[in-house]
């Protein structure tokens, strides 16, 4: 009998639920239509770290749209490598790659927002999420709705 690789198929499923779940399909006209409804003008783009559209794709859409100030938030709440770094790193290696096409472009500072006067395109990303009011809020709001949920299966 011939099986396959498991991390084949797992690598096949989580890009399967990447695309159906979190692709520009569902989030994104929901983000744009959200901020045309509450009257701003603010462009929403989608990039991704580990499938298409890629951060640099996402970056050059909003870039070539005319955007020259973008602010990207991750959806990882938490600071780690992965979740936090992994990012910095994609972004610096998206920017690097735009050398020329859109002049001096930067990664901004996460809280300073006067550090690239000379830049003609400026990344800001926001930083991590995890102990801020409303995540805690929102955690424990989630935690207590579960635990009653338990209890009344207990009972």
């Amino acid at each position: 009998m011939k099986g396959s690789s498991p991390s084949a198929d797992t690598t096949r499923d989580s890009r399967g639920f990447h695309r159906s779940t979190h692709g520009t399909a569902g989030s994104l006209p929901t983000s744009a239509g959200s901020c045309a409804a509450a009257g701003t003008k603010i462009s929403v783009g989608w990039g991704n770290r580990n499938w298409h559209p890629f951060v640099d794709e996402g970056l050059a859409e909003l870039a070539d749209a005319g955007a020259r100030r973008i602010l990207v938030l991750p959806t990882s709440a938490y600071a780690s490598y992965s979740g936090c770094r992994r990012y910095r790193e994609d972004l610096d290696s998206a920017l690097a790659s735009f050398e020329g096409r859109y002049g001096y472009a930067t990664l901004g500072a996460e809280s300073s927002s006067d550090n690239a006067e000379d830049a003609s395109l400026i990344v800001d990303k926001v930083r991590p999420f995890y102990n801020t009011p409303g995540m805690v809020g929102a955690q424990a709001k989630s935690d207590r709705c579960g635990l009653s949920k338990a209890r009344e299966r207990w009972d």
